[in-house]
């Protein structure tokens, strides 16, 4: 599954990414603080406000062939 959806800064999304065999590798929700080109940065909401830097799908499919992920607002 490659998908065209780019967030934009203030975004409130949900990320999950899968391992080749379908099973769920992470869930992150979090707020967009940076959005580029390639992929976006933002802010989890797991009590950390860690920054998360994910690669838009379509650069993943072409890094790491076999993982999908899906991403949309939160």
């Amino acid at each position: 599954m490659v998908e065209t959806f780019s967030p934009n800064t203030g975004d409130r999304i949900k990320v999950m990414r899968y391992r080749p065999d379908g099973r769920v590798h992470f869930v992150k929700t979090g707020t967009v603080i940076e959005s580029y080109g390639y992929g976006f940065v933002f802010s989890e909401e797991n009590g950390h406000s860690r920054r998360v830097h994910v690669a838009s799908s379509e650069s993943l499919a072409k890094g790491m062939p076999g993982w999908k992920q899906t991403i949309e607002l939160a």
